[in-house]
């Protein structure tokens, strides 16, 4: 008994099983933006052999639509795709810029009926705005227009300023020597470009080596005076040591230690000098 009340569900719900496979993937939920003379793919899918695809514009207000023309219609489906040309097709963009797609089951007969299986797109908006290409290339071609009149504009106050110059050539030969003053200075000014860039190094790098090499050379002389110096007064400390350790005769205790030291019978050599004779001994 169960298993029949089963079968009679899953054959009440067999009309059904096309519109659960149906979906439309493109537009995207998220209201795409569609422009008047763009072609854009349209992608769904659907287990419907026989239907069709309407356009619909929404009101704002919500609750109502107006039918459009038909976009597609399937006799021996099913499709997933087709290319659609956006264009207004009658509808006015002042009422509304939002549509959708709505397919049908069915032929023409039901593209108005709200009774057979359906299944609409996400909203999506057109709008009749020109692409951003446009005035970018119009920003270009005004650019090159810019330019070639500026090129014209240099052209021009070339050309006046060779002819000024062929007019002031004669004053130059009538005046022999303004000339000869002038050539000799263009010559002068020639000559020293040409030897500010020449291969040689600039005269500022040429002073900055020779004071870089002036300053080295005096900072080795005064190390080297000073390191002479240094040494000097270590020889002296050195002498000065020596000298005081030979003039201090040694105390008891160390005489005392130095006699036992020494063996029976050995001849007594006292150091430093010290016997009959006391004075220190000489240094050398």
């Amino acid at each position: 008994m169960a298993r029949l009340d089963a079968l009679a569900c899953v054959l009440a719900l067999q009309p059904l099983f096309p519109l659960v496979y149906s979906q439309f993937l493109t537009p995207l939920t998220e209201r795409q933006v569609f422009r008047v003379g763009e072609v854009q793919k349209i992608q769904y899918r659907t287990k419907l052999t026989e239907y069709t695809i309407a356009i619909w514009q929404q009101a704002l207000a919500g609750g109502a639509a107006n039918l459009g023309p038909v976009v597609v219609r399937a006799t021996n489906g099913p499709e997933k795709e087709f290319d659609w040309l956006v264009q207004l097709s009658g509808f006015d963009l002042d009422v509304s810029n939002v549509f959708f797609f709505w397919l049908k089951e069915g032929g023409l007969e039901n593209v108005g009926s709200t009774q057979v299986q359906s299944m609409a797109s996400a909203y999506f908006n057109v709008t009749d705005e020109p692409l951003p290409s446009t005035s970018s290339s119009t920003a270009f071609s005004s650019t090159i227009t810019s330019s070639s009149s500026s090129s014209s504009t240099s052209s021009s106050s070339s050309s006046s300023t060779s002819s000024t110059l062929s007019t002031a050539s004669p004053t130059a030969a009538a005046n022999p020597l303004t000339a000869t003053t002038n050539q000799g200075e263009t010559t002068a000014s020639n000559t020293s470009s040409e030897s500010s860039e020449g291969g040689g190094l600039p005269v500022a790098a040429q002073a900055g080596i020779a004071v870089g090499a002036a300053i080295v050379g005096l900072t080795a002389i005064v190390c080297g005076i000073l390191w002479f110096r240094y040494l000097r007064k270590q020889q002296r400390m050195l002498v000065k040591l020596q000298q005081q350790l030979y003039s201090q005769p040694p105390d008891a205790a160390d005489m005392e230690m130095w006699k036992l030291q020494i063996p029976p019978g050995a001849a007594q050599n006292y150091p430093f000098g010290l016997g009959h004779d006391t004075r220190p001994a000489e240094l050398g």
